[in-house]
C-alpha cells in the first residue's frame, strides 16, 4: 500500500457544516480501506459518486469512535456492500456492535492494534474525555518505507498521546499526520501548547482538518510551511 493514494472523501470543519449536520471526517487509502464514513450519508454518497470511488472495491472500514459525524455514513456503504469487514473500538456500544453484525460480512473489535491489510493497522484503543464523560478512540497507522503515517478522527485522547504512543509501538517516526486535532474549543494558550509539542516531534507533514479549528490551523501554517491543511 505504500504508492496508494490517501483522499478526503468527505469533510466538515465549518460552524456552517455544523449547523447542517454536513460535519466529520471520511478518508479513503488506496482502493480498499476506508477510515470513517462522515456524518451526512447523503453528502458521503455523492463525494463518492464525484470521485468515481468503486464501493464494490472496499474491504476494510475502520470507525475511529463511536460519534455520529464519523459513522452515519456506514450504513449507505453496507448496504451496497456488506460484504467488508468492520473494525471498531471495543468500547461502542452493543447496540451499535449488533447493528453492524447484521449489516457486514465481520467485524473486528479493536483494543489492542489490529493488522488491517499490507501495511496499514489500527492503533490500540485509547481512552479520552468528551464532555465530562470517558471516550475511547483509535487511529490507522501506515508503515511506509519513509516513515509512518497517522490517520486520526478527532483525537480525542489527545493528539500527543497518540503520536507518542504510535511511535513507541511501531518504532519509527510519524512523517505525516491527518486529521481532525480537536483543538477548537481550547483556548489559544492550550493550543499554542499542543502546537509547539508537535513541532517538538518533528512531524514533516501535518495536515489539519475536521474538528482542529481555524486558530490552531493558522498558527500552525504561520509556524512551518510544511504544515496545512488537506482539505
Amino acid at each position: 500500500m505504500n504508492n496508494h493514494p490517501i483522499q478526503i472523501l468527505a469533510e466538515g470543519h465549518s460552524q456552517w457544516q455544523r449547523l447542517i449536520r454536513r460535519w466529520g471526517l471520511s478518508i479513503l487509502i488506496g482502493e480498499e480501506v476506508l477510515f470513517d464514513t462522515f456524518g451526512d450519508p447523503k453528502y458521503l454518497m455523492r463525494q463518492i459518486k464525484k470521485k468515481k470511488i468503486d464501493i464494490a472495491k472496499i474491504n476494510h472500514i475502520i470507525l475511529s469512535h463511536e460519534h455520529w459525524d464519523h459513522i452515519n455514513g456506514l450504513w449507505s456503504i453496507l448496504a451496497i456492500n456488506p460484504a467488508v469487514t468492520v473494525y471498531l473500538g471495543r468500547h461502542f456500544s452493543e447496540n451499535f456492535k449488533t447493528r453492524v453484525k447484521v449489516a457486514c460480512q465481520k467485524m473486528i473489535e479493536i483494543e489492542k492494534s489490529v493488522h488491517i491489510d499490507g501495511d496499514i493497522y489500527s492503533t490500540e484503543e485509547l481512552r479520552g474525555t468528551y464532555n465530562g464523560r470517558f471516550l475511547y478512540e483509535s487511529g490507522l497507522v501506515i508503515k511506509k518505507d519513509d516513515g509512518l503515517t497517522l490517520i486520526v478522527g478527532c483525537a480525542h485522547p489527545g493528539i500527543i498521546l497518540m503520536v507518542q504512543n504510535v511511535k513507541a509501538q511501531f518504532g519509527g517516526a510519524i512523517n505525516q499526520l491527518i486529521g481532525g486535532l480537536h483543538l477548537k474549543d481550547m483556548s489559544k494558550f492550550e493550543v499554542d501548547a499542543v502546537v509547539k509539542k508537535l513541532q517538538e516531534e518533528k512531524i514533516a507533514t501535518i495536515f489539519a482538518c475536521h474538528c482542529t479549528g481555524k486558530y490552531a490551523q493558522n498558527l500552525q501554517i504561520r509556524s512551518s510551511g510544511a504544515v496545512g491543511r488537506v482539505c
